[in-house]
């Protein structure tokens, strides 16, 4: 059936995509990298609220990086990461990456997602994402 409307575009590959990959490779490699996730599936909302239930820790999100707080939190821009760096190393890796990487929050031991306004309980998020079958 035909759609009425503007379908938009298709999304060009980012040629600087492997070039950051590579980068992130490298800070892997040295150790600078806790933990990592895509944001290609539900964008950052999603992304940060795995990444609190695999580490069963909270994390506070200061900023979404757009004006739009539903764009910032959902888009699913390709080549986009959520990254998790140890503290002393966030100098270097911010270095390594120049003007594509940003800190945009911190974890927390405090077992709650902030982000955009909002709490969400840790355990929260792992009985939606569970079923509670844990």
């Amino acid at each position: 059936r035909p759609h009425s409307g503007d379908l938009g575009c298709v999304p060009a590959p980012d040629a600087a995509a492997p070039h950051r990959y590579r980068s992130l490779h490298e800070a892997i490699l040295a150790g600078e990298v806790i933990a990592c996730h895509d944001l290609s599936e539900g964008g950052l909302a999603l992304a940060a609220a795995e990444m609190c239930i695999a580490g069963r820790l909270g994390a506070r999100l200061d900023s979404v990086g757009h004006d739009d707080v539903t764009v910032g939190l959902f888009s699913e821009s390709m080549g986009r990461l959520l990254v998790e760096v140890a503290p002393q190393h966030v100098d270097s890796f911010l270095e390594r990456f120049g003007d594509d990487a940003t800190v945009i929050g911190a974890v927390t031991d405090d077992g709650l997602l902030r982000l955009a306004g909002e709490s969400i309980p840790v355990e929260q998020l792992v009985t939606a994402h569970t079923g509670d079958l844990r």
